[in-house]
Order: C-alpha cells, then structure tokens, then sequence
C-alpha cells in the first residue's frame, strides 16, 4: 500500500467524516472504497443499449406453453415432481 497526500475541499472532508462516523471505519478506508469503485466503473465495459446485455437472450427462453407457470408458487412439485417413464409400446 502506498501513501498518498491529496488536497479535499472542506465540505469534501466533512463528508468523509461523516460517511466514516456512520460505517464506523476510518476516511482512509471509505476514500479506498470510493477509488475501487470508481476504477470498477471505469473498467467495466458499458453497454449503450440493453438489448445487448448478454443476458438478455435469456429473456422468454422459458415462453413455451407446455412449461409450468407456477413455478414461483409451486417450486417444489416442478423442480422435484418424479420424472414420468415413457411408456413401452407394445
């Protein structure tokens, strides 16, 4: 870890007193969170529109009608319900 000596605006170091008293931890440490996070949101790759998101093509992957529709209610029985043998022709 390095030391470095920055220059705060009075309200600036109020405020991280503040946010340091309410998380009951020190202003360095909520000045390390708040530049982690800031470098997390520089870094991560943004996505101008949602359709891209890659999880979207998820969406309606489970539309198909013979699926249950009760499965946030019913979870149990269409998770664990036994499986149904195929029947043997004969």
């Amino acid at each position: 870890m390095e030391r470095k000596q920055i220059y705060l605006a009075d309200e600036q170091e109020e405020a991280l007193k503040r946010i340091a008293y309410e998380e009951h931890t020190s202003v360095s440490q909520v000045i390390r969170d708040a530049v982690a996070a800031y470098i997390v949101d520089r870094e991560e790759p943004k996505i101008a529109d949602a359709e891209e998101h890659p999880l979207w093509g998820i969406i309606g992957a489970a539309s198909d009608p013979t699926l249950p529709t009760n499965g946030s209610v019913a979870h149990d029985e269409v998770v664990y319900r036994p499986r149904r043998r195929p029947r043997k022709q004969t």
